[in-house]
């Protein structure tokens, strides 16, 4: 049983308070990250209504329910691996219709997959400056209906990868290069200014649309080599949680969750 969960990340850590413990080997079904969006929100106010047919009610929140818990894991995940790594490079894969169907989910899986093996085995294979790649990628529905993928990358060799300048920059002034070795369409990369921000960013690519749209489907690519950061449950009496709290400073970000199980503050450090 525990209250308390603390999560350390590569350069930050985030405290988790329940207020209805959570007891022997059940999964934290509940948590959701920080940066939830109205998604989240929406599935809240679903799971949260009641039909008058007890079987039907019982049938949709289990339901409702597993669909909850299976989309906030993937967020949780993703949002873990961003933060517990260093990265280097943010892309932006957008593939031609001319030579793949980007309408077509599982299309854009394969080709994407191919690419990254490919790439993945020359870094292992002592190709260029033999640095070991790693990666996190999540998927985009365009509102065209399209696939497009982003992801944060490092120890990607600029040669290999045939990184070249685009003579263009973002709005806040960072130069935009592209992937010359995608062979699949188009790409642009920036630098990683602040993983944590990185971090934010990504995970919020995976919203209810998305989830509905690749349902049973592939819904990130992630390197073996990517720590999901230290996390470790404890149950604590009032007055340890406040020595904890202080122990790590000052607050950095808190906000409170009421979802239908539980109350779930979260504090960064």
């Amino acid at each position: 049983m525990y209250n308390v969960k603390v999560s350390e990340y590569l350069d930050s850590v985030e405290v988790s308070l329940y207020e209805t413990p959570i007891h022997g080997h059940k999964k934290e079904s509940d948590g959701i990250v920080i940066e939830r969006n109205d998604e989240s929100l929406e599935i809240y106010r679903f799971m949260a209504f009641q039909c008058d047919n007890k079987k039907e009610s019982d049938a949709e929140e289990n339901a409702l329910h597993s669909y909850f818990v299976s989309f906030n894991r993937t967020k949780n995940k993703i949002y873990n691996y961003a933060r517990a790594n260093k990265w280097d490079w943010f892309l932006t894969f957008t593939f031609n219709p001319e030579l793949v169907d980007s309408y077509n989910y599982d299309e854009v899986v394969f080709y994407m997959s191919d690419f990254l093996l490919t790439m993945t085995s020359f870094s292992r294979c002592g190709h260029g400056r033999n640095r070991m790649l790693k990666y996190l990628i999540v998927p985009e529905k365009h509102k065209s209906g399209r696939y497009h993928l982003h992801g944060v990358f490092s120890g990607i060799d600029l040669s290999l990868w045939k990184m070249t300048f685009s003579e263009h920059f973002t709005k806040g002034g960072l130069p935009i290069f592209n992937v010359g070795c995608f062979p699949y369409g188009f790409t642009t990369a920036t630098q990683v200014q602040n993983t944590t921000r990185c971090a934010h960013y990504i995970s919020k690519y995976i919203t209810k649309d998305m989830f509905d749209s690749i349902k049973n489907r592939k819904r990130y690519w992630v390197t073996h080599n990517c720590s999901d950061g230290e996390h470790n449950s404890f149950y604590m009496s009032p007055s340890e949680i406040k020595i904890l709290l202080d122990s790590f400073g000052e607050c950095q970000y808190m906000k409170s969750v009421q979802t239908p199980y539980n109350s779930i503050k979260y504090f960064q450090f």
